[in-house]
């Protein structure tokens, strides 16, 4: 997937991990892309996100 978001933005698939993801980012799970809104840091590495539609992803692992 390459193209511009509704900001303008140039996108282009990477690979995230709760290593490199930040604030802001915009993430596609199950076809439809999220912005991460915040995120928290969890045992062993793990972080939890927090989209802007209020959704949560828990447990993003830090290998994944």
């Amino acid at each position: 997937m390459r193209g511009r978001a509704p900001d303008g933005a140039l996108v282009s698939p990477v690979e995230v991990t709760a290593a490199t993801v930040q604030r802001g980012d915009i993430i596609q799970l199950g076809g439809q892309a999220c912005r991460v809104r915040d995120l928290f840091q969890l045992p062993q590495g793990a972080k939890q996100l927090v989209f802007e539609s209020g959704e949560l992803l828990a447990g993003l692992d830090p290998e994944s």
